[in-house]
């Protein structure tokens, strides 16, 4: 082959080389130009993308940065289990490129709107149970690869009438190792002020954190209650300042915690039930917060509740719970009607209308207790004792078997004005006819010895809800006629008892 032919041949070739590297060259550079050209568009997609995977339905998402050192996205809009959310910004910066550390990320501005009818929607099915296990040093731990995270926005609670807006903040930092990440969470609002740590261990699947101060103003909140609770339950106007202190712990998905709560300064009341409660105090200590069990001697004080017409004063209840559906009244006390009431121990379920309580009374006056029954007229003095059995459902209040006496050694006094009641069936010719008639119409008052009234007594006929024991004699000293006679109420005597308020009642049942 002459040499002049090869060198020809060479020299193609070579041309035909640079050729096709120049235009893969080219194709490259121009493939590096789209990327940068399009490398925006390109990344948002990819989010979106991944927004999708995780069940959220992003409507607008644009990168506005992205650089070696930096990618900025403003703003994030989307909607995830039907509820809506916003995300002014969120910028990832990396100072160094060889890092495996995403670097500092900066979320800023979310805004999440709850529905109070939706809230279910987000809470969303409960997961199937699946067992616990502990992690062995096999398990591989995922490894945190940020420096640090800063988060902040808020959280709209919205009803039909009113909105209630919370901040909130979330500062986090993963130790050297990367398995572990401490936090620090804040939470404002109307009346609202949250503080709380923990640390979360990705290797030991453990977290824990402590809430270091928590206070509510509850009437801040009155109004937005009122609008989200059920109506069955009425109108409700709250108050009160709210404290709470607690610390808790997961591990192997399970969740153990202690929850200290005390109110101060609390109010409720129900304007259209005529209902309300002043002064309210108390101090409740969950030893178990997750099944709602407290510490022994949890207590309430009430300085001031009034039913209708009925004034109660200094309530005082020791209680504790054993789980969410067992309540345990240790002891309760008020001052009502002149005296001392209280309730013996009992249990019941907070979570059903259905609430059967023993009430003691001792040294309550009889005309406070008579001033409950319009329908009778007559009027009383003296200081009586008692024990009556109550029933409180969804029914209404009904009594049980019990009795309520006047004190032997307090005598009290009685004047009638009900003529008929002790002559209706007596002939005028009886020798005690002018004494008892005079009784009857209030000409002549008694000094009683006995008042007993026996509430559904035994024995007694069936529509027969109160038999009452009367002696005594004429505060006339001139007359000597000792006096003693029975009343009997028939039906029930529920319905005779006037609270001032719009109650519902019934029977006891047979």
């Amino acid at each position: 082959m002459p040499v002049s032919f090869r060198l020809t041949f060479v020299r193609r070739l070579a041309s035909i080389v640079l050729r096709f590297f120049a235009a893969l060259g080219a194709l490259f550079l121009l493939l590096i130009l789209l990327a940068i050209w399009y490398r925006l568009p390109l990344a948002a997609w990819t989010l979106r993308q991944v927004l999708l995977d995780a069940g959220a339905s992003p409507r607008e998402l644009e990168v506005v940065a992205l650089q070696p050192h930096r990618v900025v996205i403003a703003p994030l809009e989307g909607i995830w289990r039907g509820q809506q959310f916003h995300v002014d910004s969120i910028a990832v910066i990396r100072p160094d490129l060889f890092s495996r550390s995403l670097g500092h990320i900066e979320i800023k501005g979310i805004s999440v709107v709850l529905d109070s009818a939706q809230l279910k929607t987000i809470a969303g099915p409960p997961a199937a149970p699946t067992a616990n296990r502990a992690l062995t040093p096999a398990d591989a731990a995922p490894v945190i690869t940020f420096d640090d995270l800063s988060i902040e926005g808020r959280l709209v609670l919205h009803a039909p009438r009113t909105d209630q807006m919370l901040a909130f903040t979330v500062v986090a930092k993963p130790e050297a190792s990367g398995h572990r990440v401490k936090a620090e969470v804040g939470l404002v609002g109307p009346g609202v002020s949250v503080e709380g740590q923990g640390n979360c261990d990705f290797a030991r699947s453990a977290a824990e954190f402590v809430l270091t101060k928590a206070q509510v103003d509850l009437a801040c909140w009155s109004e937005l209650w009122a609008q989200t609770a059920p109506r069955s339950l009425g109108r409700w106007a709250v108050g009160g300042q709210v404290a709470a202190s607690g610390r808790g712990r997961l591990t192997d998905g399970r969740f153990a915690g202690q929850l200290s709560l005390s109110l101060h300064d609390g109010v409720l009341g129900n304007a259209d039930r005529k209902i309300s409660l002043g002064g309210i105090e108390g101090e409740v200590m969950l030893s178990d917060a997750v099944n709602f069990v407290t510490a022994p001697a949890s207590w309430v004080k009430i300085r001031e509740t009034r039913i209708g017409d009925v004034l109660l004063r200094d309530a005082a209840v020791c209680f504790h719970l054993q789980n969410i559906h067992e309540a345990c009244i240790e002891s309760a006390e008020v001052t009502a009607f002149g005296g001392k009431i209280s309730a013996e121990p009992f249990v019941f379920d907070p979570a059903v209308v259905d609430y059967p309580v023993t009430l003691r009374c001792e040294g309550i006056r009889v005309e406070e207790i008579l001033a409950l029954f319009p329908a009778v007229r007559a009027k009383a003095t003296g200081l009586a004792d008692g024990r009556v059995p109550l029933h409180y459902q969804s029914t209404g209040l009904s009594l049980d078997r019990g009795w309520v006496a006047l004190r032997a050694a307090q005598p009290g006094t009685l004047q009638i004005a009900q003529p008929g009641l002790l002559t209706g069936n007596l002939s005028p010719q009886n020798a005690a006819y002018p004494t008892l008639q005079a009784i009857e119409t209030g000409m002549l008052n008694l000094r009683l010895t006995e008042l007993r009234a026996e509430i559904y007594p035994l024995n007694a006929p069936a529509n027969r809800s109160v038999q009452i024991r009367i002696a005594g004699e004429p505060l006339d000293a001139n007359i000597k006629a000792p006096v003693s006679f029975e009343v009997n109420v028939n039906g029930p005597i529920e319905k005779l008892i006037n609270w001032g308020i719009d109650s519902r009642l019934k029977m006891p049942a047979e």
